[in-house]
């Protein structure tokens, strides 16, 4: 890191981070790359969808910091916590984690493993848990702040901090993908496996095929926003993710707002790469996003309803008329902007203007 990136990063740790933070600073043993995943009501099988990515970074010399927050909220039901305490415990027993916290401390454990290093945080358990309306974007806060802690004293090099999910196959060309000096993030490219169930099968389809729709029309009308927003997809630049101040803590859309604030003071670049193979299934556990979405289609027997095409005409002509807030007083550039669009819009929409 430079050192302009070190006070960036030291000023957001010392004033914005979650107190879990400072685990990032107990790690010595040298990592080359870092691994975040929320993880709510889930089994130990994640470990099968990540570990393509972990074993080709260990051939090719690479180490790994895989940091695993287990998480719910006290609104959640029994099972949940159930599920979620047998992950923690089979992830303890299975790598053979030793404690990192201290007593009045998140619970959080650390293991040394073979070609990589794991540490499992427990904001499930009683006294622990998260604030309601704060959710996955919280539990994914939590492990990108303990990622840039350990970035920060010097424990890992890695030149991004990569944030997916629990329903994900990793390419095993996943770590070996670097960024462009400009690039606040990458995003990787996406395709959601069918689980032979039908219903569910189709709606994942709709829902993916309404998702690279909209990018589509985004890249038509030439915004800088043309980029998919899925949590499951994005690895970021650390001084980018220190000057946004983190991600958003909100029980869901997270990824989208993390990605819209990285955007302003980066580029969102698109990794060339294998795809993420994302696991079609249902989850009504979040108010909106790709499960609920998927959930919603499913039970509704209606047609899904999309975005007339006819509004990215409509934002690249503005978008494109934009260009006169360079040009022109500040006093002319309603009109001026005005006068570009009005020829490619309809009498009717020119009315509403």
């Amino acid at each position: 890191m430079s050192v302009v990136t070190k006070d960036v990063v030291a000023k957001y740790l010392q004033g914005y981070a979650e107190p879990e933070s400072t685990f990032g600073r107990r790690l010595d043993r040298p990592t080359d790359h870092i691994l975040v995943i929320p993880a709510q009501d889930e089994s130990s099988s994640l470990m099968k969808g990540i570990q393509p990515a972990l074993s080709a970074a260990s051939t090719r010399g690479s180490r790994t910091l895989c940091i695993v927050v287990v998480n719910a909220t006290d609104a959640d039901g029994p099972g949940v916590h159930a599920r979620n305490e047998a992950l923690i415990e089979t992830l303890k027993g299975c790598f053979q984690a030793v404690p990192l916290h201290g007593p009045d401390e998140t619970p959080c454990w650390y293991a040394e493993v073979e070609g990589f290093d794991l540490v499992v945080l427990d904001r499930n358990s009683k006294g622990h848990c998260l604030p309601s309306r704060e959710g996955v974007g919280l539990a994914r806060k939590i492990g990108c702040d303990v990622a840039l802690s350990a970035l920060r004293a010097g424990s890992s090099r890695a030149p991004l901090i990569h944030t997916s999910d629990c329903d994900v196959r990793l390419p095993s060309d996943y770590f070996a993908v670097t960024a462009p000096r400009s690039s606040a993030a990458l995003v990787y490219r996406f395709f959601h496996e069918p689980c032979g169930e039908s219903v569910v099968d189709e709606a994942h389809a709709r829902y993916e095929a309404y998702l690279r729709y909209y990018v589509l029309g985004l890249r038509y009308a030439g915004s800088a926003y043309d980029f998919h927003t899925i949590g499951s997809c994005i690895a970021m630049d650390p001084t980018a993710y220190a000057t946004v101040r983190g991600v958003p803590k909100r029980e869901a859309g997270e990824d989208f707002y993390l990605l819209n604030k990285l955007a302003k003071v980066g580029h969102i670049h698109s990794a060339v790469s294998a795809p993420i193979v994302i696991r079609a299934r249902t989850s009504r556990r979040v108010p909106f996003g790709t499960g609920r979405a998927t959930y919603d289609i499913a039970k509704n027997t209606e047609a899904y309803r999309i975005y007339n095409p006819r509004v990215f005409d409509f934002l690249k002509v503005w978008l494109d008329a934009c260009d006169a807030l360079d040009n022109v007083p500040p006093t002319d550039a309603y009109d001026e902007m005005y006068r570009r669009a009005s020829w490619a819009i309809e009498s009717l929409d020119r009315d509403r203007l």
